[in-house]
């Protein structure tokens, strides 16, 4: 359908009659919002000017409580130092026995419970004594004592549970006081009153990181008598640094010169304990807190100095930062704090109240013009939005209605609103029939998708589909069901003969007969070609043995579909008789769609195999045949470039037992799998092509192997024997490589022998002829192999210049006691010998196999009676010996 021209354009409206242009109107609002934000904008930079007020006071309130974190680190150094001073006082007044411990724990067992930083207490003198009490959590202690002049490396141990006697004990352990850090710092102090603190170390008693407040312990004449100390765990430090306030949201921590956690900040939720805990003593950006990175950074870059208050930014966030130093002894730390500046902000809700109080005053003479200017523009706005809204509903049908109004632009729009209404009424037919062709075209689409369109039944995409969620199904609730892959058989004929009209009509037929084979629930599918599927779902489902039962079931179905589909067919009025192979698979939810038409397809093939028209189930033994033979196909080529395979030699004898030559075999020893007979690799080498190269490989050893016997009297005379595939034979280069490689290793041709078997000679007879000819000119020797188990054909044989025939092994097993294959193989010997050719029996394994052979004339043998294949070394150690 045409679609009709679009009405006329809108004709101009005149302003004669009082109408305002829409720029007017614009102009006069734009005037009341330039007056508010001028307003407004004022009113912004006067609170804007605040903000450095404000930066200073937060900065202030920062530094403030930036320097309470300290308080907490001289309350510790403090009452560290009123410990150790009493204990240096209390042993210079009554100084305790290594062996008293009780007066030692007695007096310092208080002043470490009421110490909330101390961990435990050291004590060593110059004649190596020590002594250390440790208080443990859950009220226990511990003590250790050394006397290295007494007890040498033997220190003895207390353990005190609550409520029970100690525990004594012993360890030993190389283990002096004097030369522990905590010991050295108490020597070296220069005043006797002084107190001296270590570098961060690990404990020898807890492996803990830590600190040790020392004092020197002297002797009445104001020599050195020992030290004494008072451990701190870092872990303690990071106690008062964790639980510090530093506004909402800040942090603080302590650092030593090198930019090492000595105390840690609080954990970030959900972080766990002991691992925030390693920390201690890493560098400070193992934390991964890219706010306190930022803070370190900024710090080192400025020269490691004393921050009052810095900022420093960090994920779009402004921190502010202080770094302040703490002294302890010859020790210097620092403490360093961050906040966001926001902790800090001042209350700008009364600010913002006089501010939204200011703009409501402003807005109420912006409201009032905003209405008046409503009355003439938006009003018949809000007309045409509801006519809009009713065209969204495909509603054409009310014409458009505008309140009057005196803007030129809002006639104008209604205007052309109403043209628009028009159009679209008149489209609405012609788009409503094109929705309706776009829907059937879909509907098409769909059914090209999923079916075929020849038999209308599902295609391979839709049947994968179905089978999935059928696999799915019967995983879930445990059914059995079957996959028939149906091939018809000669269908190439029947095109061939009658034409592609009568193949698609027996296809549709085909189609219509495999539905009324199955259930209405079961899916049968065109797979492409003259391929069919059927899926039989829930097979046998209420049977004790459910897999045995469905099996019959599906060859129940099975038959049922070669007995339809071998009715027979007209065809342009020709009756016609096609017959199907089938190959079914069973399945319980546990395989999945890729394989299961694998192996239906393998057990299709095996079907066409029998014989075709027949039925197979597959064969987990033929998958493992076929995967086998990729494996060794795929092993072959690998053992191609490796040089893996050998040559071996069975001897060949005469009447009077003497080597007059050999047969070459090949073997080949694989790396894990051992000795691979050639009845395994040789068929895969034929169905392959790499037969060409292995027989190249072959011959090309048999040509050395010959150069080497030319060389020794004993041997010259050998000849020897390489079997020839047919493709090998058929290339189109065999006789010259084959005239190259004895040139090439100097053997003479008179002493090689190939062997070519019966069924290889009558595929082109003449070229056949022609190659062994020309090989036979230049002296090389022909044996006709396995003779009498193929067609054998005396014309041809006449023909062809043959120099031997080769007895199979399989006359010459029963010739002693089946008088039909003595016969055979005595008519053999004398046919041969009638044609002028020498005779060769095969698997001549015991005596009276080789006194027969010998009564009916045959030349030459082998076997294991005579001699059995060894590989060349030992061929030539053996055989050549003997002979000589």
């Amino acid at each position: 359908m045409s679609v009709p021209p679009p009405p006329d354009s809108p004709v101009p409206l005149s302003s004669a009659d009082g109408s305002v242009s829409l720029r007017q109107a614009i102009f006069v609002r734009m005037a009341v919002l330039v007056v508010s934000v001028l307003a407004v904008t004022a009113w912004a930079l006067v609170v804007l000017g605040l903000r450095p007020m404000v930066d200073n006071a937060a900065r202030a309130e920062f530094a403030a409580t930036s320097a309470r974190v300290t308080a907490p680190l001289d309350t510790l150094e403090a009452t560290t130092s009123r410990l150790l001073v009493a204990g240096q006082t209390w042993w210079a007044s009554q100084p305790p026995a290594v062996d008293d411990h009780a007066t030692f724990n007695a007096f310092f067992m208080p002043l470490l419970g009421a110490d909330p930083f101390a961990t435990s207490v050291v004590a060593g003198t110059e004649q190596g004594q020590g002594w250390l009490l440790l208080e443990l959590p859950e009220g226990r202690w511990r003590n250790r004592l050394t006397d290295i002049e007494r007890w040498g490396r033997t220190q003895h141990m207390l353990a005190y549970e609550p409520g029970l006697p100690a525990v004594p004990s012993t360890q030993e352990q190389d283990y002096d006081a004097r030369s522990r850090p905590w010991y050295k710092v108490g020597a070296a102090l220069g005043k006797a009153t002084g107190i001296g603190w270590t570098s961060p170390y690990r404990f020898l008693s807890t492996g803990d990181p830590g600190i040790t407040a020392t004092i020197q312990l002297t002797r009445p004449d104001g020599g050195l008598l020992g030290v004494l100390g008072v451990d701190l765990k870092l872990s303690d430090l990071s106690a008062v640094t964790s639980s510090a306030k530093v506004g909402q949201h800040g942090m603080a921590l302590v650092l030593t010169e090198d930019n090492r956690l000595l105390a840690l900040p609080r954990a970030p939720d959900g972080t766990d304990a002991a691992t925030w805990a390693s920390h201690v003593m890493q560098p400070v950006e193992a934390l991964g807190q890219p706010a306190v990175t930022a803070a370190v950074k900024h710090w080192v870059d400025g020269g490691r100095q004393p921050l009052a208050v810095a900022s420093v930014d960090s994920g779009n966030v402004r921190w502010l930062v202080s770094a302040t130093p703490y002294h302890l002894g010859a020790q210097r730390w620092w403490v360093v704090a961050l906040a966001p500046a926001a902790d800090f902000a001042i209350d700008w809700v009364p600010i913002a109240a006089w501010g939204l109080a200011l703009l409501a005053l402003l807005m109420l003479p912006v409201g009032w013009l905003a209405r008046d200017q409503a009355k003439r523009i938006v009003r018949p706005l809000e007309a045409l939005v509801a006519d809009s809204q009713r065209f969204g509903r495909l509603q054409f049908d009310q014409p458009t209605v505008v309140p009057p109004t005196n803007v030129v632009e809002v006639q104008q729009l209604a205007l052309a609103h109403e043209q628009a209404r028009l159009l679209l009424l008149n489209h609405q037919q012609v788009l409503d029939e094109k929705i309706h062709a776009l829907e059937h075209a879909q509907t098409e689409i769909h059914k090209l998708a999923f079916f075929d369109p020849l038999t209308q039944l599902p295609n391979r995409r839709l049947f994968v589909d179905r089978l999935k969620q059928a696999l799915s199904r019967s995983e879930r609730g445990g059914q059995v069901g079957a996959l028939l892959f149906i091939d018809l058989d000669n269908f190439k004929t029947l095109n061939d003969t009658l034409g592609h009209a009568a193949g698609d009509s027996l296809l549709q037929l085909v189609a219509k007969r495999l539905l009324g084979c199955v259930r209405q629930s079961d899916t049968v599918s065109r797979f492409g070609g003259d391929e069919f599927l059927v899926m039989l779902e829930d097979l046998a489902p209420n049977e004790l043995d459910q897999m045995d039962a469905a099996r019959k079931e599906a060859r129940q179905v099975a038959h049922k579909v070669l007995a339809e589909l071998g009715q027979p067919a007209h065809m342009l009025g020709a009756e016609y008789v096609n017959t199907p192979s089938i190959g079914v698979v069973l399945f319980q939810g546990r395989e999945n769609a890729d394989d299961l038409l694998k192996w239906a397809d393998m057990a299709m093939y095996q079907a066409k195999a029998s014989g075709r028209n027949a039925l197979r189930f597959f064969d987990p033994d033929f998958q493992n045949q076929a995967e086998n033979r990729v494996q060794i196909e795929g092993e072959l080529r690998k053992a191609l470039r490796g040089d893996s395979f050998q040559m071996w030699l069975q001897p060949q004898f005469d009447r009077s037992r003497n080597v007059v030559g050999a047969e070459a075999l090949l073997r080949w020893p694989h790396a894990t799998r051992g000795w691979i007979s050639p009845a395994d690799f040789i068929p895969v080498a034929e169905s392959s092509g790499l037969i060409v190269v292995l027989g190249q490989w072959v011959l090309e050893q048999a040509c050395k192997q010959l150069a080497l016997w030319a060389q020794s009297p004993q041997t010259a005379g050998w000849t020897l024997s390489v079997n020839v595939s047919a493709r090998q034979f058929r290339h189109p280069d065999f006789v010259t490589q084959t005239f190259a490689m004895l040139a090439r290793h100097g053997a003479p041709a008179e002493r090689l022998r190939l062997e070519l078997t019966e069924s290889m000679l009558f595929d082109d007879v003449l070229q056949t002829i022609e190659r062994m000819a020309t090989l036979r000119a230049r002296g090389v020797g022909f044996s006709l192999d396995d003779f009498g188990t193929g067609y054998s054909s005396l014309s041809y044989l006449k023909q062809l210049p043959f120099a031997e025939l080769k007895i199979d092994q399989s006359f010459v097993r029963d010739m002693v006691t089946d008088p039909s294959d003595a016969v055979l193989t005595r008519t053999m010997i004398a046919l041969a010998h009638a044609l002028g050719l020498g005779v060769l029996a095969e698997g001549v394994e015991t005596e009276e196999q080789f006194a027969a052979l010998s009564t009916d004339g045959c030349d030459l043998f082998q076997g294991y009676l005579l001699g059995r294949p060894l590989d060349t070394a030992k061929f030539e150690a053996v055989w050549a010996t003997l002979r000589s």
